[in-house]
């Protein structure tokens, strides 16, 4: 199984250190959609279920952390040059984009 999913098949057309700005703002592009979609869906909620959504996306957050930041770290441990930036993008974006189809689920399902 490769690191590099999703972001890096869409960015790789270009050479690495484009590739890795075209990653970046990908993330970027995916949290904004992301922080979006949430306040959306947490103005829809009544005062339970906001704190319900609230918990769930800190969860969310620390699971995103310890995936990306430590686990990638450590598989990626001694990598060269953009290796371990890549892998760790790649993971935030692939997580972000499950957390995405996630929350529309909410929507979806309202």
């Amino acid at each position: 199984m490769s690191l590099f999913n999703t972001a890096y098949a869409q960015c790789n057309q270009q050479d690495q250190r484009q590739a890795y700005q075209c990653m970046q703002q990908q993330l970027k592009t995916d949290k904004a959609k992301m922080n979006k979609l949430y306040q959306r869906i947490y103005l829809q909620y009544d005062d339970n279920n906001k704190l319900l959504l609230e918990k769930s996306q800190k969860s969310w957050l620390n699971y995103r952390d310890a995936q990306c930041n430590e686990l990638m770290g450590s598989l990626t441990y001694g990598a060269l040059g953009l290796a371990s930036g890549f892998a760790h993008l790649d993971c935030e974006i692939n997580s972000t984009t499950f957390r995405l189809k996630e929350l529309s689920s909410l929507i979806e399902n309202q």
